[in-house]
């Protein structure tokens, strides 16, 4: 399985507009999302025997969290974030399963650069896509377009219906899903008291989730 695991929060969400679905999302981020949009999605199969075709089209809607949000805490976030995962590992898992761990001077150096970008593009453009992979020692940080059927564990909505997201990723695993089941645990424990900390501080880990794809 060439998947890693990954630790995001999402600001953009399109959906499927079907009323479960619709009613679901707005419990899980109705306070965050504000709702940006709608469009007809056109899905036909080939042509049939007979000349015509199935039709699979459904009308859409997409959500986003306001950019600035991103912006306005993704410095103090990716300071608590970053530490309480070196305390983790520190403590409970160095020498169980390897993890980059880079200087504070460089980790520091690269948020930096990061933020720079985030304030420069929009979240969704290719020009912060693409700025982020070509950052030096970018051992993290990476735009994200996740549908469910490209992720293997862990999408945040769970459904039959369409959907798909973009999210800024903060940290991937060191290796493949099911090298290092303890990787596994190290991450989940790490969102887990990121959540419990940090969610009435930040939207960003309100919202985050940890995947596998």
């Amino acid at each position: 399985m060439a998947a890693f695991y990954h630790l995001l929060t999402p600001f953009e969400i399109s959906i499927q507009d079907e009323p479960t679905l619709v009613s679901k999302f707005g419990e899980m981020y109705g306070n965050d999302f504000k709702f940006k949009g709608s469009k007809r999605v056109e899905r036909f199969s080939p042509p049939l025997k007979s000349g015509g075709r199935l039709d699979f089209s459904f009308d859409q809607k997409t959500y986003a969290l306001d950019e600035n949000i991103i912006r306005m805490e993704f410095l103090d976030f990716c300071k608590v974030f970053f530490e309480e995962w070196e305390s983790l590992y520190s403590a409970r898992f160095k020498g169980i399963f390897p993890a980059c761990m880079p200087s504070k001077f460089e980790l520091d150096s690269i948020v930096v650069e990061v933020k720079r970008l985030l304030d420069t593009y929009p979240l969704t453009s290719d020009e912060l896509e693409e700025g982020l992979e070509e950052l030096d020692k970018n051992y993290y940080f990476s735009i994200e377009r996740l549908a469910p059927q490209y992720v293997y564990q862990g999408y945040p909505l769970k459904t039959d219906y369409n959907t798909h997201l973009f999210a800024l990723d903060f940290l991937h695993s060191y290796e493949k899903m099911g090298v290092y089941p303890e990787e596994y645990a190290a991450m989940f424990m790490l969102l887990d008291t990121v959540k419990e900390k940090y969610s009435n501080q930040f939207t960003i880990a309100k919202n985050l989730f940890l995947a596998g794809y």
